[in-house]
C-alpha cells in the first residue's frame, strides 16, 4: 500500500544523514525534500532496511540531510543517541578536541585537568571580544558554538540524551537559538572556572538549554518585546516564564534532575535580592545559575532583546559596566562577573584562535614533565 505523503515541510525536521543508524528494519520514515520544487519524497519507510553502504553511497552522491516527520522525532532521537555511542564524530575545532580530550582523559589527575581546561577556556574567551561589527560577532559566536558542541558531543552519553538532542537540533528549531547561544557562553564560563566533571557540565548545559522553555507559553508579542519597553504588567507576566519552565519540564515527562531544575529556577535571581521568583540573594544563588544569568544577559544585549538595540559583545560589556556606575542593581556576584570581564577583555588578545592549541599543548607538556 502506497504511503500518503504530507507535503507541508513545516511538519518535518532536517537531520544529517550520518546520524542514521544502519539497521535491518527502520523504526521511522525517511524523506527527501527538494527546495526548488517544494517536493517531499519518501526515501525509506518504517520496516525498510538501511545499510552502512547505502548511507555512504548517499553521502558520496552529495546527500547530506534527510527529513523526518515531527510525529516520529522521539523515535529518531532515541535511535540517534544510541547510534552516536557506536561512532566517533570527528571534532570540528582544535580547541574543542583539546578540551574534550582532557575532560575524558582517564590518566590525568583532576587538578591538572582543571588547570588545562581553565586556561583553554580563558584563551577562547580572550578572543571572542574582537568584533567591531554585528556580522563579525555572529561569525565568532558560530565558532564558539562549534567548540562547545565538540565538548558536549564528547561528554554526553545515553543518560544525558536530552543535552545532545537539544543542542544538536538547535539550528532546526528557531526558538532554541537563544538557548544554544546562552549554553555556549555558559559552558565556556563554567570551564574557565575549572568545572571539568562531565556530570556537572552536563547539568549546566541542560539547564542552559531549558532555562527559557517557559517562554513558549506566552504570546509571541510579549516574548519578542524588548525588556526596556515592557509595561509593569507585561514585566510581571514575563517573569512567570521561570516557573512555567519548571512546570513545562515536569509535565513533559523529560527526565531532568532536581539540581538542574534548581539552576533553571534561580537564573533570574539577583545578587542583591531584587531578582525573581524567590528574591534569593548573595550566595543563596548557585554559581551555575549566576553563569547562566550572565550569559543570558549578554546574549539578550547582543540580540537586541534587552532594549531593541543589537550590539557586539564588547558593546554589551561596556553597557553593563556603565550601568554599574549608575547604581544599577547588582545583578551578579561581583567577583564572578569581574573575573569574566577580565578574561574577555584581557590586554593584547590573540589575533586568531589558532594560537590556542599551541599554548595548551605547551601547558600540557609542562604539566606532564612535572608529574
Amino acid at each position: 500500500m502506497k504511503k500518503k505523503i504530507i507535503k507541508d515541510i513545516s511538519q518535518y525536521f532536517s537531520v544529517e544523514i550520518e546520524s542514521i543508524k544502519p539497521c535491518s528494519s527502520l523504526e521511522y520514515d525517511i524523506y527527501l525534500y527538494f527546495k526548488q520544487s517544494f517536493h517531499v519524497i519518501l526515501l525509506k519507510q518504517t520496516g525498510d532496511e538501511i545499510t552502512a553502504d547505502q548511507i555512504n553511497t548517499y553521502i558520496k552522491k552529495g546527500m547530506r540531510h534527510i527529513w523526518i516527520h515531527q510525529t516520529q522525532k522521539e523515535i529518531y532521537v532515541e535511535q540517534c543517541i544510541l547510534h552516536k555511542k557506536t561512532i566517533k564524530r570527528k571534532k570540528m575545532t582544535q580547541e574543542g578536541a583539546l578540551m574534550s580530550g582532557i575532560i575524558s582523559a582517564t590518566t590525568l589527575p583532576d587538578e591538572k585537568k582543571k588547570v588545562i581546561i581553565s586556561e583553554t577556556a580563558k584563551e577562547v574567551l580572550t578572543n571572542i571580544n574582537l568584533a567591531s561589527e554585528i556580522k563579525t560577532q555572529d561569525k565568532i559566536d558560530e565558532v564558539l558554538q562549534t567548540i562547545v558542541y565538540d565538548v558536549i558531543d564528547e561528554i554526553t552519553d545515553v543518560n544525558e540524551k536530552n543535552v545532545y538532542e537539544l543542542f544538536k537540533l538547535s539550528e532546526t528549531f528557531p526558538h532554541l537559538v537563544h538557548s544554544s547561544q546562552v549554553t555556549t557562553y555558559t559552558m565556556l564560563f563554567a570551564m574557565a572556572f575549572k568545572n571539568v566533571d562531565p556530570t556537572i557540565l552536563n547539568n549546566i548545559a541542560l539547564a542552559s538549554l531549558l532555562h527559557d522553555i517557559g517562554i513558549s507559553l506566552m504570546t509571541t508579542y510579549l516574548a519578542r518585546k524588548p525588556f526596556s519597553e515592557m509595561t509593569y504588567d507585561e514585566n510581571e507576566e514575563y517573569q512567570k516564564h521561570v516557573l512555567n519552565s519548571i512546570d513545562t519540564i515536569l509535565k513533559s515527562g523529560i527526565e531532568v534532575k532536581k539540581e538542574v531544575q534548581d539552576i533553571i529556577l534561580h537564573h533570574h535571581e539577583c545578587f542583591n535580592g531584587t531578582g525573581y521568583p524567590n528574591k534569593l540573594k548573595g550566595f543563596q544563588i548557585s554559581e551555575a545559575s549566576q553563569l547562566i544569568s550572565i550569559a543570558d544577559t549578554l546574549t539578550s544585549l547582543k540580540s537586541g532583546q534587552w532594549d531593541g538595540k543589537k550590539r557586539t559583545l564588547n558593546e554589551s560589556l561596556l553597557y553593563l559596566e556603565e550601568q554599574e556606575d549608575k547604581n544599577f542593581p547588582v545583578l551578579f556576584n561581583p567577583e564572578i562577573f569581574q573575573k569574566i570581564i577580565k578574561w574577555i577583555k584581557k590586554d593584547k588578545p590573540k589575533s586568531t584562535m589558532e594560537s590556542i592549541s599551541k599554548i595548551i599543548e605547551d601547558q600540557a607538556t609542562a604539566l606532564k614533565n612535572v608529574s
